[in-house]
């Protein structure tokens, strides 16, 4: 069983899709623990099952065995999973101009989710005001705002700010620095390591670069074809890889140019 510490606990995950071509194995027998209060990544490149393994947590996708839990508390498929329980855990998403309406003010998009709290009688939530301050965005300049006006970066933050108003304990970033610049992205980046240091919310990084991992995460796990190949501390990791794998990847992001910036 997971210790105390154990937030989040995946277990013997597995998951298959048909095709035309067939049965399609994502995943096959996935199980990694999250501590509480850590920033961890999961690096894997294009179509090695990270957004399934996301999904499946998030209760979008049912697993075809294993099981998650949260801090002990198996979760189940999202039509079935107690409110408390999709509320506990929140995602942003890839895309920040798809995921959010763009005819919506800032205030009427942090409103909506507080208003399904209260209706579901969630306590302890963000208001709007103190969730665009932890995003670094005054309220008085930006609450009125049409999403539509706001940059990718701007619109990320918002995001951001929409997944704290529940209060989540688990938040999962799903590429969500890849279609923004560097500067832009290292912004969130730092908004994202700031609301870990002040409230101890834990973030699952899913992502294919290796320096989102270098800059945020205390742990990596390295997802291969559906297997996890290599886990452990970030720096262990990337400097001593045990996976001829994950010393591959690393060597393509030395050919990239991505690795000088950690090594």
């Amino acid at each position: 069983m997971p210790g105390e510490n154990c937030l989040l606990s995946v277990v013997n995950v597995g998951k298959s899709y048909r095709t035309f071509k067939g049965q399609t194995r994502i995943l096959r027998g996935v199980s990694f623990d999250l501590p509480k209060g850590s920033m961890a990544g999961l690096l894997g490149e294009s179509g090695s099952g990270k957004t399934t393994i996301a999904r499946i947590i998030t209760g979008q996708e049912k697993p075809d065995r294993g099981s998650v839990y949260l801090d002990g508390n198996l979760l189940l498929p999202l039509g079935k999973r107690p409110f408390s329980h999709a509320a506990d855990i929140q995602y942003v998403f890839q895309d920040p101009y798809a995921a959010l309406e763009p005819g919506y003010t800032v205030e009427q998009t942090l409103k909506e989710p507080l208003w399904l709290c209260r209706r579901r009688r969630r306590q302890n939530t963000i208001n709007p005001q103190e969730a665009l301050d932890k995003v670094g965005l005054t309220y008085a300049k930006w609450a009125f705002k049409k999403i539509g006006e706001l940059s990718g970066g701007q619109r990320q933050r918002v995001a951001i700010a929409r997944a704290l108003i529940p209060r989540p304990r688990l938040l999962i970033a799903d590429e969500s620095t890849s279609m923004l610049d560097v500067e832009t992205a290292n912004s969130i980046l730092d908004v994202l390591q700031a609301v870990n240091a002040e409230t101890g919310l834990s973030v699952l990084f899913i992502t294919h670069q290796f320096s989102v991992i270098h800059k945020t995460c205390d742990l990596v796990f390295v997802l291969y074809k559906g297997f996890i190949v290599e886990r452990g501390e970030t720096s262990a990791v990337m400097n001593f890889p045990s996976s001829e794998y994950t010393r591959q990847l690393f060597e393509s992001m030395k050919f990239l140019g991505e690795v000088k910036t950690f090594v």
